[in-house]
């Protein structure tokens, strides 16, 4: 598999002192006239260090640390970025980490919850790691045994599963097709990882489940047979590159698709979703009325078809900001798109909701 680094999948970066004064001036001008929430819960972000290529060597190649502008981001740096928000807790989630010999990624669990430990991250309630839920089923229990003794933080797992056929010679992931790392094969259709999600009920985890719009319908299906399983949808169920000049019946088709997705998925389950990755699903969308009002469009559409009580905003930090748009800009907009709503609709979208789901 040829792997693209991120770099290339986003806008070349504003130098890092202009980008950020001018995005945290819009941020200001976007939340100015917007009641704040008196408390956001981040469900998703992400730490890495290039100086660790035991745990980010994988991640660090597919380019991270030249799309976020930095070879490491840790708790200093989300602490600058999300000041001036009222954020009381968040859930680190697995950002593509190295398998060890056994093929475990146990090691971002520690390196998290050592972390921690040293009191550097207190915001951090909740931890999703990684683990390929298709090996066999020894294997799988012996690594979710080693990720639950590594913290008391783990709240769930996610294994990416987005999958648009497999990538062809010279093609690269995400680049050439929708087809994300560490992705061989459709997950939904895989009696292995059906198997594998069966194990996490009785240890009580979640399951982040982020996979294309064509496969959210399978992804219903599969699930259905898993009752008991806290499913979450990441990132509005991964549409991509909406709002293009000229792209607009590839979007509508795309937008169907999707939306059918999400309408099983929402009926035929009890999953959740999160409202992030908007740089992915409408490129750049912050810096033009246009394509903020479409990414406004899908943020209700996810609403209007989960419900109130199954939606929560989430910031994906730091590759959400990787297109030039700040954590304040980013929830001034979010702030703004639900500002009809009454205070206990928001204060579900910023904070009860994930916190409820990941038993914060």
């Amino acid at each position: 598999m040829m792997v693209t680094p991120l770099r290339r999948l986003v806008r070349p970066r504003a130098p890092a002192a202009a980008a950020s004064a001018a995005s945290a001036a819009k941020g200001r001008r976007a939340a100015s006239s917007t009641a704040r929430p008196l408390e956001i819960v981040d469900p998703h972000f992400h730490y890495y260090d290039s100086g660790k290529p035991e745990i980010y060597s994988f991640v660090s190649g597919f380019g991270l640390p030249e799309a976020c502008g930095a070879p490491a981001y840790q708790p200093a740096d989300y602490r600058r970025d999300f000041a001036g928000l009222p954020v009381t807790k968040t859930v680190h989630v697995e950002v593509l980490p190295d398998q060890d010999a056994s093929g475990s990624c146990v090691g971002e669990v520690v390196e998290v919850e050592t972390l921690a430990a040293t009191g550097e991250c207190k915001l951090v309630a909740g931890i999703v790691a990684a683990c390929d839920l298709s090996q066999p089923a020894a294997v799988v229990e012996a690594q979710l045994d080693a990720i639950q003794a590594a913290s008391d933080k783990v709240r769930g797992i996610r294994w990416i599963t987005n999958y648009a056929g497999d990538l062809l010679p010279g093609e690269s992931a995400i680049a050439s097709r929708a087809t994300w790392p560490r992705v061989a094969r459709d997950f939904s259709t895989c009696p292995e990882f059906s198997r594998g999600l069966s194990m996490l009920p009785p240890r009580g985890l979640s399951f982040d489940l982020q996979a294309n719009p064509d496969q959210l319908a399978r992804w219903a299906s599969a699930l259905a047979a898993h009752p008991d399983l806290a499913v979450v949808v990441d990132h509005v169920g991964s549409l991509r590159g909406l709002g293009g000049e000229g792209n607009g019946e590839a979007d509508d088709a795309q937008l169907a698709v999707w939306r059918a997705g999400l309408s099983a998925l929402a009926e035929q389950t009890n999953a959740h979703i999160k409202l992030s990755m908007l740089g992915y699903a409408v490129p750049m969308w912050h810096t033009d009325a246009r394509k903020a009002a479409l990414a406004r469009e899908v943020v209700d559409t996810v609403i209007g078809i989960f419900g109130i009580d199954r939606c929560f905003f989430a910031s994906n930090w730091p590759v959400d900001g990787e297109d030039g748009c700040s954590a304040l800009e980013m929830y001034g907009h979010y702030m703004e798109w639900v500002a009809h709503r009454s205070a206990d609709e928001q204060a579900k979208l910023f904070s009860r909701n994930a916190a409820r789901f990941y038993r914060l």
